[in-house]
């Protein structure tokens, strides 16, 4: 009896440790699409106010600065992609930026960040 109570114990312990890593490797993410969202932001930021438009989603595989920020997007997140909307009239720009862990639900992103910033 009290080896079966054991075994449920060691049963539970193991199950704690795997939630607790993959909740670690999700906050990881998330932490990881915050910068790399803030990085957008400051390039743009810095970069000259003409070549704000080029950082919209349409246009940005011609542009090399945001094809780069593109490239360590899906470096840095798993299955991640991340595009930028740019008003340049209003100089609203929303970035989203969309990632899914091994294991997901058919390789769909199943998770997602988005945020904005007012340029002006």
């Amino acid at each position: 009896m009290g080896v079966l109570i054991f075994a449920f114990g060691v049963l539970g312990l193991m199950g704690l440790q795997a939630t607790m890593s993959r909740a670690q490797s999700q906050a990881k993410e998330r932490a990881e699409a915050v910068i790399l969202a803030n990085d957008l932001f400051a390039q743009i930021q810095t970069d000259a106010p003409s070549k704000m438009g080029s950082y919209d989603s349409a246009k940005c595989a011609a542009y090399s600065k945001c094809k780069e920020w593109q490239s360590r997007v899906s470096a840095t997140l798993p299955a991640g992609a991340g595009s930028a909307a740019v008003d340049v009239t209003t100089g609203m720009i929303v970035v989203t930026l969309n990632w899914s862990q091994p294991g997901d639900q058919l390789g769909k992103a199943t998770h997602s960040y988005v945020t904005s910033m007012q340029w002006s």
